[in-house]
């Protein structure tokens, strides 16, 4: 419905300014001008008038609106996005700014979906600096920035180069608008860089690109109080200006140098500049500057005690900056007022169906209203569905993960510990001393992988428990490992590793005790697993942004970075075999991210400086 309703303001709009401009001269003084021609030729000459025009804005938007029309009526005309942007231009110099930045918009999407690069950048630039025209310098700013992306795709390399400097210089006004006089100094840097890499190339935009980055720079250095530099820069301008008779940005320039000029009491070369400001203003009909020329003049004047020529152009200013702050209010009104007394002719006429494209609206309102009610219904039932689905999948995999466990890992153990008995038990004559006491180790070994095993299932299934509540109390953390270290002592000295417990004796935290027991023991019986006999584990701790951390090192065979990533996934069920070929079942360390997680912390592994793996994790 937004889209409708927008698409409708859009039509209404383009409408409208048909229809006023239909009536008056300027569009039968053109229709004259193309009447008889082919439609190349009708094309041809209003493309033409508009391009040679400058001061006649409403002149100027008739042409384009003719124009406009012509292009429409052929499907797929290439100069579509032309005639838009030369619409949006129009509207912009008759001060309607709304209607000028449709245009502009209408003709950006079309050069992207034709994918221009070099017209999708001037577009938005011509965006941008109709907001700066507004003085919205934060819309302004976004659209220079869109325009930037396309800069690389821009051919050639000449084009591109000059179309990079046009936005830094653009980005550098309006960071100096906003004060933000270091980001403004960077992207003057910026153009001025990219100029020199093409200085030696002829053509227009080479040294326009100059004067206008001279021009900024110039204003740049005045509001940071660099007057002598801001003069340097002024006066390049102008002289590059001069050079490329460029006489709208020489006309600027000449008065904007009168602002550190008198900064500097240097009030004759304020006289002198400003005065040649106000000719070319005069004689180009440029007034965007006159009041800043007059302005500097009057304290020149009066600076240098003559008083009467500061008097008139003081006066002359006032006057002048009146009219120009009310130029566009005068000439908006004017449309406006034409427009409102149209609209009120049409209205009169079209009462019946506006009641009935009313009426429409409230139907296909209440029908899209009601199509986003069963939209809402359906997604919300979908999402739900997904979610259960999602926990049932989980679920599933928890209890297939538990049932494998049971019937491979905890089978194999019990299965080979039956049988060592059975041995011993049958055959305990027949059985040599030192064949007793290597089947009695392995029993040993196996009871040992039994129990741990099974610790590992109990803590396993309870941190899976919805509402698993742990009771934290203080523990000290190296009386705790110290007795951890001596419940797996047998498997240490059975490859000869040594357990080195290097925490202080006064670290104190506060865990759950026997949740905290089961993370240790997993994370030393995996050093110990991945150790070979002879090596040392060392397990510290440090305080660290208000958390202990705790780390468990080996000087083992290391783990490469694919199965460091995958360690603690509930999906992983890959055990890798340790050095003397141990097994495991990969819940270890399940385990311990399940219980580290519900005290707050979290736990991950590294690669040590030479051989081995560090695993830490956080209490808070």
């Amino acid at each position: 419905m937004k889209f409708l309703l927008t698409a409708l303001t859009i039509f209404i709009s383009i409408y409208s300014c048909l229809t006023a401009t239909d009536n008056s001269n300027y569009v039968q003084e053109f229709e004259k001008l193309i009447k008889d021609k082919s439609y190349r030729e009708k094309c041809a000459l209003l493309k033409d008038s508009i391009e040679i025009m400058v001061q006649n804005n409403p002149k100027i938007l008739a042409a384009a609106t003719l124009y406009y029309r012509l292009i429409l009526s052929e499907q797929n005309n290439p100069n579509t996005g032309w005639a838009l942007q030369k619409l949006g231009r129009a509207y912009w110099q008759i001060g309607d700014f709304d209607s000028a930045f449709v245009y502009y918009s209408n003709a950006a999407n079309f050069f992207i979906n034709k994918q221009v690069p070099l017209e999708i950048f001037d577009n938005y630039i011509y965006m941008g600096l109709l907001f700066v025209a507004t003085k919205d310098y934060y819309k302004a700013e976004y659209y220079f920035q869109e325009a930037e992306k396309y800069l690389d795709a821009i051919q050639p390399w000449r084009i591109q180069k000059h179309r990079i400097a046009v936005n830094n210089w653009n980005l550098a006004h309006i960071n100096t608008k906003l004060h933000r006089f270091d980001k403004a100094t960077t992207y003057l840097n910026k153009a001025i860089k990219v100029l020199s890499e093409i200085d030696s190339l002829p053509g227009h935009y080479l040294n326009t690109a100059h004067c206008l980055t001279n021009y900024y720079m110039g204003n740049l250095q005045t509001c940071l109080n660099k007057y002598d530099s801001a003069i340097y820069y002024y006066r390049t301008a102008i002289y590059l200006s001069r050079l490329k008779s460029s006489k709208y940005i020489l006309t600027n320039a000449l008065a904007q140098i009168g602002v550190p000029f008198n900064a500097l009491h240097q009030f004759d070369s304020t006289i002198l500049y400003c005065t040649e400001s106000l000719s070319l203003a005069e004689l180009n009909s440029n007034y965007e500057y006159k009041p800043l020329a007059l302005e500097q003049l009057a304290e020149a004047y009066y600076a240098t005690k003559q008083y009467k020529n500061a008097y008139e152009c003081y006066k002359r200013f006032k006057i002048t900056n009146d009219s120009i702050n009310n130029y566009d209010r005068l000439i908006a009104g004017f449309i406006n007022q034409k427009a409102e007394k149209e609209k009120t002719e049409i209205e009169s006429r079209k009462n019946e169906v506006e009641l009935r494209q009313t009426y429409t609206y409230i139907v296909a309102s209440i029908i899209v209203l009601f199509l986003l009610v069963i939209a809402y219904v359906i997604f919300n039932r979908y999402t739900i569905t997904k979610k259960l689905n999602a926990q049932l999948a989980e679920s599933n995999a928890t209890k297939n993960k538990l049932f494998a466990i049971i019937s491979h890992d905890l089978k194999g153990p019990l299965s080979a510990f039956s049988e060592l008995s059975n041995i011993l038990s049958h055959n305990r004559n027949s059985i040599t001393e030192e064949k007793r006491t290597k089947i009695m180790e392995n029993m040993h070994t196996s009871s040992l992988n039994i129990l741990g095993l099974l610790d590992n299932l109990l803590s396993w299934s309870r941190s899976q428990m919805k509402g698993y509540k742990l009771y934290p109390e203080l523990i000290n953390l190296q009386e705790l490992v110290e007795e951890v270290s001596d419940s797996i002592a047998d498997l240490a000295i059975a490859k000869q590793v040594n357990i080195l417990n290097v925490i202080d004796e006064n670290t104190e935290i506060t865990a759950d005790r026997n949740a905290l027991e089961t993370v240790i023991r997993n994370l030393i019986s995996n050093a110990i697993k991945f150790s070979y006999q002879g090596g040392n584990i060392e397990i510290r701790s440090q305080c660290l942004n208000g958390q202990t951390v705790i780390s468990v090192s080996d000087s083992g065979i290391g783990l490469d970075e694919t199965i460091r990533n995958s360690l603690f996934k509930h999906s992983s069920n890959r055990s890798t075999m340790g050095t003397n070929l141990e097994k495991g079942t990969g819940l270890g360390l399940v385990i311990c991210k399940d219980i580290i997680e519900l005290h707050g912390g979290r736990i991950w592994a590294e690669p040590n400086d030479e051989t081995g793996t560090t695993f830490k994790f956080t209490i808070e």
